[in-house]
């Protein structure tokens, strides 16, 4: 899709096995309510994404879901397992998302592919402890949450990285 996308509706994208791709903005002017990716076989966001909720139930094994622009969640950021491990990418340069945010996709979690990338996970972030957890977890840039839990599994630091979360806990396993 190589338009503009925007409008305070929700969107529901499932292509099966197909691959899904956005260049032009989704959102922006007017944050859709809700985009929801059933299925794909790979989902990308070239460019900026601001929406409410944004769920991702299920995808290809070793296919992502890759948000590469800036991207803006007023509300929250699901992952399921799915029936499959694929990864999810967020690598925009300034990224918000709203809610407590549990990463349950069983595929890599990549948080920033820069220095100056700042991913910041306003009510707390997970990527373990939960029923299903990814396999690892990347980082890169400034990982933050605000006065919120983080709990990372497995990390690789992919460049120049920090983690922050205010007063609440950082905990990462090894």
């Amino acid at each position: 899709f190589n338009s503009t996308l925007t409008g305070a509706q929700a969107l529901t994208l499932n292509s099966g096995t197909g691959t899904i791709g956005f260049t032009g903005t989704v959102g922006t002017g007017t944050p859709l309510t809700t985009l929801t990716i059933t299925k794909s076989g790979g989902t990308t966001f070239s460019n900026n994404l601001s929406a409410g909720t944004l769920a991702i139930m299920d995808g290809v094994v070793g296919t992502a879901v890759a948000l590469q622009g800036n991207t803006t969640l007023t509300t929250a950021l699901t992952t399921s397992a799915g029936t499959a491990a694929y990864d999810v990418s967020i690598t925009g340069t300034i990224n918000t998302i709203a809610g407590d945010t549990n990463f349950l996709n069983t595929g890599i979690v990549t948080l920033g592919n820069s220095a100056g990338d700042a991913l910041t996970f306003t009510g707390g972030l997970a990527t373990t402890g939960n029923v299903t957890n990814p396999s690892g977890t990347n980082i890169a840039g400034t990982v933050a949450t605000t006065n919120t839990p983080m709990d990372l599994g497995v990390t690789t630091q992919t460049t120049a990285s920090t983690i922050k979360s205010g007063t609440a806990a950082i905990n990462i396993v090894s």
